[in-house]
């Protein structure tokens, strides 16, 4: 994991965040991860789960499921920043390129805004692969005491 600031994962205090605060977290979603998804979620969409279909429909191969990138952003949230104190109430998420299994990719997060009064973060992050866009969007979450 790249971590641009040396981040505790445990007892963080709401006083330790600061506005520019970021991470890079690498991601890849594996066949195993979509198969486990789709019995977990019921979905089981043809553009997830058929090569074929994903193929004929101008794909390279079949298409990464959105919840399963958000699971991977409720890692980054939940263990990283804010970390196991956060709460989160917000997320706005705009795909603009398809994952496919087995690529590889990368959270970049970011504290944009911070308020005191309610103990809450805004953070901006996007998935990359290959420096294509991926996904964008933002997060809001409380940073609860320990």
């Amino acid at each position: 994991m790249l971590v641009k600031k040396k981040l505790k994962l445990k007892n963080k205090n709401f006083k330790d965040f600061f506005i520019g605060q970021s991470i890079k977290m690498p991601i890849k979603i594996t066949d195993m991860d979509m198969k486990n998804f789709a019995k977990l979620s019921g979905d089981y969409s043809r553009i997830h789960v058929d090569d074929n279909f994903a193929i004929k429909n101008k794909f390279k191969k079949r298409i990464v499921y959105g919840g399963l990138i958000a699971a991977k952003l409720s890692k980054l949230l939940g263990m990283y920043i804010p970390g196991d104190l956060g709460l989160s109430i917000n997320w706005s998420i705009d795909f603009h390129n398809p994952l496919f299994i087995d690529q590889r990719a990368s959270f970049e997060a970011k504290i944009k805004n911070i308020s005191t009064s309610t103990q809450s973060l805004i953070i901006e992050f996007k998935l990359l692969c290959n420096n294509k866009l991926i996904a964008k969007g933002k997060t809001a979450s409380i940073v609860l005491s320990y």
